[in-house]
């Protein structure tokens, strides 16, 4: 069985020092990379560029679009 544990501390410790979203979750996150194992690998591999942004929507700050 997979072990959560190791993601919950983590998103704790960012959420007690302000770095990770308070309504952040491990399943949600577990859920969310659960889909970069399909990533295609090779040239075409886009698995760096999804962890980067499920990693961006953890962080506190938010995206202001230009206008």
């Amino acid at each position: 069985m997979l072990q959560v544990r190791p993601y919950v501390v983590g998103l704790d410790a960012g959420k007690e020092d302000g770095t990770i979203r308070k309504d952040a979750d491990p399943r949600d996150f577990l859920q969310l990379t659960g889909a970069l194992w399909r990533a295609a690998h090779g040239p075409e591999d886009r698995a760096p560029h999804m962890l980067a942004l499920i990693l961006d929507g953890l962080r506190t700050h938010r995206y202001e679009p230009r206008t």
